[in-house]
């Protein structure tokens, strides 16, 4: 999602202040209410007494489709970004994965597998939270590493990778991380080859090669930036699959024109190598059930679906409709939320925002989106820091859960 995000912070001490209270009464009962977004009260029992969750078969890449066990497998949900996941212990992850589950038919959870979050040497916050997640019976979409430095991963502070990164950067340890990129991520893809609740391995939350100049101002050669998304993920994806045999590998993609796959051309070029899958982040055309368009939703399910060497899977990462959305799709999200907006947050615009998302689902799932997961409902984010997060009872909840896009 970008700096959307980086003025809550990934782990940082404001959330945790702010948080400190709903953190204690979950430890104390997994069943009392929350009075913000992300868990409502959704189980009798702590999430430790849960029977250990069924088997699971892998997600496997089928033509333009994910299967399970030969059967068309689909997915929705939410993201769960940054350390949240990672902050919670297990009574009251389970108890979100409850909630999500039951009132929102979801059935993964995009989380952000970075390496200042777990990893090698300190496996343990990726071990307790995949143990959660099997015994709910759900997915895990795992993402490595962050597009966005300084934010909810390592790297310079408010930067982003560029194309030098993508170039040969990923092969030595950044600030802040003791691995390259690419060790890192071929020792988790090892650690988890036999874990089928981890549904795919996702490179970067929004990968984009802009070049940076020597003042650090960045412009885009497309050009050059698909070149180097290419050579990055057919290296990357080949790392993950020596050692992983059974998920399925993305680059991770913005949506819009981002640098290196702005253009059909170019993001076919980045993408009909050793890819898996397509993705493609839904903000901005918030009233547009189908976002129509040179790069936006259309265009790239159609993409994707083209790829000179076979069509493969899209699937839509993120997606997020503003709270106080008003019937033209607007306003658009803006800082410092939400004293920057004269338009509130109501019952009205609540319900228009779930009218909006159901259509936009039944829209994906009509041309073949394999996938929906929207931005954001955890117990971090409430409509007074994030303009789109889901509060408990929101109508969307709701809208996920009969959109046809959840099996198992």
């Amino acid at each position: 999602m970008g700096d959307r995000w980086a003025t809550v912070g990934p782990s940082g001490r404001r959330v945790r202040s702010r948080m400190a209270g709903w953190l204690r009464a979950v430890s104390v009962s997994t069943a009392v209410g929350l009075a913000v977004a992300g868990c409502t009260s959704a189980s009798s029992s702590p999430a430790s007494q849960k029977a250990a969750g069924p088997h699971l078969d892998f997600v496997q890449r089928d033509g333009t489709h994910f299967t399970v066990a030969g059967n068309v497998w689909r997915f929705v949900g939410y993201n769960l970004p940054c350390a949240n996941p990672f902050l919670m212990t297990s009574d009251q992850l389970g108890h979100y994965l409850d909630v999500v589950q039951q009132d929102s038919g979801a059935n993964a959870i995009r989380m952000w597998f970075f390496q200042t979050n777990g990893g090698p040497g300190n496996w343990a916050p990726f071990d307790r939270v995949l143990a959660q997640v099997k015994a709910h019976g759900m997915r895990i979409v795992a993402t490595l590493t962050n597009e966005w430095n300084g934010g909810c991963d390592a790297g310079a502070a408010n930067t982003q990778k560029t194309l030098d990164w993508y170039q040969s950067g990923y092969k030595s340890p950044e600030v802040g991380h003791a691995l390259s990129f690419r060790d890192y991520a071929a020792q988790v893809a090892s650690r988890y080859a036999n874990d089928p609740n981890i549904a795919m391995w996702q490179l970067v939350n929004e990968a984009q090669a802009n070049t940076a100049d020597a003042s650090g101002s960045l412009r885009c050669d497309n050009a050059a930036g698909a070149t180097a998304l290419r050579a990055f993920s057919d290296d990357m994806a080949g790392v993950i699959k020596a050692v992983d045999h059974n998920h399925p590998v993305g680059l991770g993609t913005n949506g819009g024109s981002p640098c290196g796959v702005a253009t059909s051309a170019a993001f076919q070029q980045v993408h009909d190598g050793a890819l898996d899958m397509c993705e493609y982040h839904d903000y901005g055309a918030s009233a547009a059930a189908m976002p129509g368009g040179p790069d936006f939703l259309a265009q790239r399910i159609h993409d994707c679906a083209t790829l000179p060497h076979g069509g493969k899977p899209l699937f839509v990462g993120e997606s997020g409709i503003q709270g106080n959305v008003q019937p033209n799709g607007g306003p658009p999200a803006c800082t410092p939320w939400p004293s920057c907006s004269p338009f509130q947050v109501l019952p009205d615009t609540i319900d228009r925002r779930a009218a909006l998302f159901a259509a936009k689902m039944k829209a994906a799932l009509d041309a073949g989106v394999a996938g929906y997961l929207i931005w954001v409902k955890s117990p971090y984010y409430s409509t007074t820091d994030d303009i789109y997060a889901i509060g408990d009872g929101d109508p969307t909840e709701n809208a996920m859960k009969s959109s046809g896009f959840a099996t198992q």
